[in-house]
């Protein structure tokens, strides 16, 4: 989204918690400056029609988020959750805001991503 990438490079279990690890880049030479973080789920749409779902809010234990991302820099992050598990007509969004700015980051966690999620001891 207008030189900022994201990417999902994994979701782990262990210990009873889920790891999500994303990947974001600024290619930018203007510094993103992060406003909030959210990850909700949102429903799944199914041809013409879009499956009327309650929409809920994860909220993570842990994560290494920073408060900004500097130009041309990208960064490792992990989101720490306790274990939980979306049905499939779910996906779970990552949605990233910056601040005084309308650069908005939106990443899928697919239900599949979940559900295979590789262990971790």
């Amino acid at each position: 989204m207008r030189g900022i990438e994201g990417f999902v490079k994994g979701v782990y279990v262990g210990n009873g918690k889920l790891f999500v690890l994303l990947e974001i880049a600024n290619r930018t030479n203007i510094n993103y400056d992060v406003e909030s973080v959210s990850f909700i789920t949102s429903p799944i749409q199914t041809g013409r029609r879009q499956l009327e779902t309650e929409e809920k809010i994860f909220v993570p234990i842990w994560s290494n988020q920073p408060e900004n991302f500097s130009k041309k820099s990208s960064k490792k992050l992990v989101y720490v959750f306790d274990k939980f598990n979306i049905s499939d007509n779910k996906t779970m969004l990552f949605i990233m805001n910056e601040i005084d700015g309308e650069r908005t980051l939106t990443l899928e966690i697919k239900p599949k991503y979940i559900i295979n999620a590789d262990a971790i001891r």
